[in-house]
């Protein structure tokens, strides 16, 4: 047996939602109960943000300095001094190709993300 859900909308976001549904191939009805089967099933609702807001976050908690790893901050370091036409100091890292240094970013930024002393 299914429950019937009333809910006020306003008219102009009605109108175009049931655009948006029927190029989606969907009813409102099917988009209800996606809606809430998603609730159900994360215990939140989905993130309604959009792809430029996510970037643009992530990108803001990528260079924020609390959370960079010392290798993450020479990285940058060298890419500005290559933007400045400056000689860089790579220290420790010399001689190790771009990829090797990214790989290790990279990995140090996941174990600092995570909280793990050693990914496995």
């Amino acid at each position: 047996m299914d429950a019937m859900v009333t809910a006020r909308v306003p008219i102009e976001i009605k109108k175009r939602a049931s655009i948006a549904f029927e190029s989606l191939g969907v009813t409102p009805t099917q988009a209800i109960n996606a809606l809430y089967e998603y609730v159900v099933k994360f215990n939140s609702l989905p993130d309604f943000r959009s792809e430029e807001q996510i970037l643009y976050e992530g990108r803001e908690r990528v260079l924020d300095p609390q959370t960079m790893t010392p290798k993450i901050q020479r990285m940058i370091a060298a890419m500005k001094a290559i933007e400045n036409q400056e000689p860089i100091d790579w220290g420790e890292d010399a001689g190790k190709s771009s990829i090797e240094l990214l790989k290790e970013a990279k990995d140090e930024r996941a174990k600092s993300l995570l909280g793990y002393k050693y990914l496995i």
